[in-house]
This record gives C-alpha cells, structure tokens and sequence, in this order.
C-alpha cells in the first residue's frame, strides 16, 4: 500500500513539473525566464528542505513506528492536499508560486516516514530488495509514465492545436 501510495505522489510530483511551467506561462501570462528561474529554485529547495525537516521531525518524534510520528505524518499529508487545492483558483503568481513550495515541501517531508513504514512491513533480510524494488515502481509507474500520460491529456483536450 505504501509502495503503490509513493508511487502516486512521484506520479503526481512529476505532473506537476510537466504542467506547471506551461501554466504560469499560457495561463498567467508570466514570462517564461521568470517562470524557469522561479520553477527551478522550488522544485529543487522545496522536496530536499522538506525531506530534512520530515526526517528530523520523525526523528524527534521517536521514529516512524510511533503514534506521534504517524499523526504528525498523516499532518503533512493533510497540509500536502491542503496546499495544492487552491492554486487553480488563485490568479497571483507569488501566491501560486508559494503553494506550490509548500506541496513539495510537504510532500517531501512525508517520504521519510512512509519509507520508513514500508520497509519495516518487510523481512530484515530482505528490505534492501525490497527498497530497491519500491525505487524501480515509483520509476517505471510514477516518475516516467506521468509526462507522456499529462501530454496525451493535454494534446486530446484541446485537439493538439496548442
């Protein structure tokens, strides 16, 4: 279940660095410079930022096995959807642009303990296969499927007329 969940947020993850610039672009009518530099310093500061504070969060909390660490996990979670919900009806630029830092970051700051918990449903003597398996999915039906999948929807909405 964990597996197949990460799997969805790196497809998710990957649609968004696929939709987003041509968003801000076509949509917001921001200048693609702007929107390259800005996409570029969040896509990057916001899920590594995200994955140490989650780690140290879990950390604190005792670990990912605890009650504590499940909720503030669950918490993260919340505040993931809670952040992505609004930016198709905000017209801003700065605002759509701080949400999408807070999806990622929150995003990332639920990989540690979601890793953490599925691994430890697996074997001692098998989990570095186990990983290296969850690592394969999120690639293979999250991460590469997502921009060909975005770019048939696009091209089938609108007839491929750009």
């Amino acid at each position: 279940m964990f597996c197949a969940c990460l799997t969805g947020i790196f497809y998710i993850l990957t649609g968004i660095q696929y939709w987003v610039s041509d968003y801000m672009i076509n949509e917001m009518g921001q200048p693609e410079s702007k929107v390259f530099i800005t996409f570029g310093i969040v896509s990057i500061t916001g899920p590594v930022v995200g994955v140490i504070v989650g780690g140290n969060i879990t950390t604190a909390l005792g670990g990912y096995t605890t009650k504590k660490s499940l909720y503030a996990t669950v918490g993260m979670a919340y505040m993931t959807m809670f952040s992505a919900v609004p930016i198709p009806f905000v017209n801003s630029f700065e605002v759509v642009v701080a949400l999408l830092w807070l999806l990622l970051f929150f995003g990332g700051a639920i990989l540690p303990s979601c890793t953490g918990l599925m691994l430890n449903t697996v074997d001692i003597t098998k989990k570095t296969t186990a990983n290296s398996l969850a690592n394969l999915s999120y690639n293979m039906f999250g991460t590469l499927p997502a921009p060909f999948i975005y770019g048939a929807i696009y091209d089938f909405g609108d007839g491929g007329h750009g």
